[in-house]
C-alpha cells in the first residue's frame, strides 16, 4: 500500500519565509546605507579637508610673492575663513562655504596711482604658477577703469591648479560717501570721484562649498573682502 506524503505543511513555512524576507529587506538596506555613510563620510571629509588645506598653502604662496613685491608699501592681508550659511535656519544641516583672501585697501588720489598699483600687482597674479593653464586672460572692466578717476573696477577669473577651485582677482575704485552706511559707493560705475581721494582695493579671492569648517568661522565676509 503506497503512502501519500502531505506537503501542505511546508506551505506556511514558505509564506513565513517570504514575509520575513519582505520585512527584513528594507531593514537590511537601511543598515547598509548607514554603514555606507559611516564609512564614506569620514573619507569624503578627509578628501575635502585636504583640498582646502592645499588651497590655503597655494594661496599663501601667492600672498608671499605679493608681499615681497610690495616691500611694505601697501598693507596686504591674508585670511582663510568659512561661513555657515545655515546658521539662522532652524534644524538645517550645516552649509559651509570656505575661502582664502589676499587683499589690500587704501585711499588714492589719481587714476595714474590706480594704474600704477594695477601694473605692479596684476602681473604677479597673472603669471603665478598656482593657476591652471589658461590660453588667454579673461580680464573684464567696467566704468572706464584705468582711463578716468571714476567709480570703476576690473577683474579676472582663474582656477587654482591643484584643487580646481575658482578664484577671482578684482581691483576697484569707489567713491567715499559718508552718507552711506558703509561710507563707500562702489556701484555707481562710471561716475566721477568727486572728492580728492577714492577708496581703492585689490582682492584675490578663492572660494567653494565645503563639507566642514576647515578654516576659522566668521559670521560674514564683509570684513574679509570688501563688499561690492
Amino acid at each position: 500500500m503506497s503512502k501519500t506524503i502531505n506537503t501542505n505543511k511546508s506551505v506556511p513555512r514558505q509564506i513565513v519565509k517570504a514575509l520575513l524576507i519582505i520585512l527584513l529587506t528594507p531593514v537590511a538596506l537601511i543598515l547598509l546605507f548607514i554603514l555606507y555613510l559611516l564609512i564614506s563620510t569620514p573619507i569624503y571629509n578627509k578628501i575635502d579637508k585636504d583640498k582646502f588645506t592645499t588651497l590655503d598653502s597655494q594661496s599663501r604662496s601667492l600672498y608671499d610673492q605679493i608681499k615681497t613685491a610690495s616691500n611694505g608699501a601697501d598693507d596686504w592681508r591674508y585670511m582663510a575663513v568659512c561661513t555657515d550659511n545655515s546658521k539662522n535656519i532652524v534644524l538645517a544641516a550645516s552649509d559651509y562655504y570656505c575661502m582664502t583672501s589676499i587683499s589690500t585697501k587704501k585711499t588714492i588720489s589719481s587714476v595714474s596711482e590706480l594704474n600704477a598699483l594695477h601694473a605692479k600687482y596684476y602681473p604677479i597674479v597673472e603669471k603665478s604658477d598656482i593657476w591652471a593653464k589658461h590660453e588667454l586672460a579673461n580680464a573684464q572692466s567696467l566704468g572706464d577703469f584705468g582711463d578716468k578717476f571714476n567709480v570703476s573696477f576690473a577683474y579676472n577669473d582663474y582656477k587654482e591648479l591643484k584643487t580646481d577651485i575658482g578664484c577671482t582677482y578684482r581691483i576697484q575704485l569707489g567713491q567715499i560717501d559718508k552718507t552711506l552706511r558703509n561710507g563707500i559707493d562702489n556701484n555707481n560705475f562710471g561716475s566721477t570721484i568727486t572728492t580728492k581721494q577714492g577708496d581703492f582695493f585689490i582682492s584675490i579671492r578663492c572660494d567653494a562649498k565645503a563639507s566642514g569648517k576647515w578654516y576659522g568661522l566668521v559670521d560674514d565676509t564683509s570684513n574679509v573682502i570688501p563688499e561690492i
